[in-house]
């Protein structure tokens, strides 16, 4: 990927926080949402992989 393009952001339109500040759409915490716009894309990706390790975790949480 080209430093110009911009890392998309997961925001899928479905936001609200659950206890911990965590948006249950995307599964990132309110500071990353905050700081998503001023960031380049080094830390977008970082945001990103803390975002898909949530989600694992709580796929896994509620699995049988």
């Amino acid at each position: 990927m080209s430093e110009l393009t911009q890392v998309v952001s997961p925001c899928v339109s479905n936001c609200c926080l659950d206890d911990k500040d965590m948006c249950v759409g995307c599964f990132r915490m309110m500071d990353e949402i905050l700081v998503w716009a001023e960031s380049d894309n080094q830390q977008r990706k970082l945001i990103l992989a803390s975002c898909e390790k949530r989600r694992a975790e709580h796929k896994n949480y509620f699995s049988p």
